[in-house]
């Protein structure tokens, strides 16, 4: 019985702990570096890789994934989006701009009007010190959410503050 309750454990842990999640994303990477060996020129395989990165706090290999692709499709939106995303938010200091993002970001926005795109441009634009213009955008961003609204309303909040001071 000890037995079974122990090996129940190690199933969850893997299945559900951060054992398990960095064993599935390193198993993800090599899968996803596997077929970029076949598909050099694909911009989707970047992208998932720069998400994969980008989850895993790797920031310079996620600049570097998402910037191969814009390379290949520089009409990406969710490439040009992540990156700005994380231009502007990034928690490691040395990897934030703002410059960049707001010129990826205004891209994004420009090929794909979803909400989070819209808060991208307004965060975007919030880290640039231009907060009328991240009001702007962050009410696009909610009028446009159907989900996660309450999200955005506090995005819209954070920005109107700003505006205030």
């Amino acid at each position: 019985m000890a037995g079974l309750v122990l090996l129940g454990g190690l199933g969850y842990k893997l299945n559900f702990g951060q054992t398990g999640k960095k064993l599935n994303n390193h198993f993800y990477e090599k899968v996803v570096q596997r077929e970029l060996k076949k598909s050099p020129q694909s911009p989707n395989l970047y992208n998932m890789l720069g998400d994969l990165y980008l989850d895993n706090g790797d920031f310079a290999r996620a600049i570097e994934a998402y910037g191969e692709s814009i390379q290949l499709a520089p009409h990406n939106p969710h490439a040009l989006n992540n990156l700005a995303w994380l231009y502007a938010t990034c928690e490691n200091e040395n990897f934030r701009d703002p410059e960049k993002a707001l010129i990826l970001a205004e891209k994004a926005v420009a090929l794909d009007q979803a909400p989070h795109v819209w808060d991208t441009l307004a965060e975007s634009y919030y880290v640039s010190g231009n907060f009328e213009k991240a009001l702007e955008a962050s009410k696009s961003a909610l009028e446009s959410a159907k989900k996660n609204r309450s999200y955005y309303e506090k995005q819209l909040k954070k920005f109107t503050l700003a505006l205030e001071k």
